[in-house]
């Protein structure tokens, strides 16, 4: 019952991982496993609330952080578990703003995941949706991350977060990434809400820059065809999308942008 995998988990931390409440108290009530490893993050992750509750009775700490810089609430919100992040909060000891790895909090793995139920109890009881990461990644970064433009939408008509906000290495507004992964429905209601398109990043790179650099065919047209930024632009580097695209070694979006007038040199 010592044994442990590569990953130093043991029996207990698998059942967790099942979510067998049965088997789980079998395992601590007979062999007393320390409640205080990992095992509470990958309950609340994983669920059932029963799991956590029981692993809560038997002395697991709700506020002690994981080996993976978490905390319970963080794995919940990650895992859409909201019957356990609604027990989590109201053990009235989780700061609901609690910064885990990178500075990350429970409202933007919500967010990230595009846990929408989650993501609005977080809300109603009263998380902070103007916090950023260690990097300056905003909430807006990261319901950009989830990929759900329902959620984008959410953020940008409730105000939460400044539209043109920057995070990231390359201070890079939510537009430069929605240019940059080629997710025009994205980048197309960001426009629409008010983004600005002519602001650059740290490397001096607007949405075309960026948009070629993800080689998009269809992300460069639409910009092209909506006229969002000078196409002979050149970035700190003195590089135009063409020379990107060149760089990149993407064939056909540099002979397009060179026969739309993108400079060559």
């Amino acid at each position: 019952m010592s044994q442990v995998d590569n990953d130093c988990e043991n029996t207990l931390h698998w059942a967790c991982k099942g979510g067998h409440e049965g088997i789980i108290k079998c395992l601590v009530r007979h062999y007393g496993f320390d409640m205080n490893l990992s095992l509470l993050n990958e309950a609340a992750y994983r669920g059932p609330r029963d799991v956590v509750e029981f692993l809560v009775c038997m002395g697991a700490n709700v506020s002690q952080v994981g080996p993976d810089r978490n905390y319970p609430l963080h794995c919940a919100s990650k895992g859409g578990q909201l019957d356990t992040v609604k027990y989590l909060v109201l053990q009235c000891t989780v700061d609901i703003n609690s910064r885990g790895a990178h500075g990350i909090t429970p409202l933007m793995w919500a967010a990230s995941m595009a846990q929408r139920d989650v993501f609005d109890f977080l809300m109603s009881v009263g998380a902070n949706s103007s916090c950023v990461d260690i990097f300056g990644n905003s909430l807006l970064h990261y319901a950009f991350r989830g990929g759900s433009a329902d959620m984008i939408q959410r953020i940008i008509s409730q105000d939460m977060v400044d539209i043109n906000i920057r995070g990231g290495i390359f201070r890079r507004t939510t537009l430069m990434d929605a240019a940059r992964g080629g997710k025009l429905k994205i980048l197309a209601l960001l426009v629409n809400k008010g983004a600005l398109t002519h602001l650059v990043d740290n490397k001096g790179r607007n949405i075309l820059h960026i948009a070629t650099t993800g080689g998009s065919m269809e992300m460069v047209k639409y910009i092209l065809s909506k006229n969002l930024t000078d196409i002979k632009a050149r970035d700190k580097d003195g590089k135009t999308a063409a020379m990107l695209a060149n760089d990149c070694g993407f064939v056909r979006l540099n002979t397009f942008l060179v026969l739309r007038g993108s400079p060559e040199k």
